[in-house]
């Protein structure tokens, strides 16, 4: 996937939140808060597009370090999205597969 897919993806994930909020569904918020207290290392982009993609992920992680685990990735099994760039200096994805 694309730099800019990703960029359009955390604008259409973004959007849904304000017009979730203009509308009066502040579950949509609590969600997010929800989610930006267990990946507080990540950025608000990339907590924005885990939510919008997987609202019950509790654990996030590139897949080696699944492997690292013993977790293993099924073949043909998508992944989660999310922006390459390094956030506060640390590159915390370095690729994903399309959803």
């Amino acid at each position: 996937m694309k730099l800019e897919e990703i960029k359009n993806k955390t604008q259409e994930a973004t959007d849904y939140l304000v017009q979730s909020l203009e509308a009066g569904h502040s579950e949509v918020l609590t969600e997010y808060l929800g989610a930006m207290g267990k990946f507080h290392t990540y950025s608000f982009g990339n907590i924005m597009l885990i939510v919008r993609q997987k609202p019950s992920a509790t654990n996030v992680a590139g897949v080696r370090t699944w492997n690292s685990l013993g977790r293993f990735v099924r073949r043909g099994e998508k992944g989660t999205c999310f922006d390459p760039r390094p956030a506060h200096g640390t590159l915390f994805w370095t690729h994903c597969s399309n959803p």
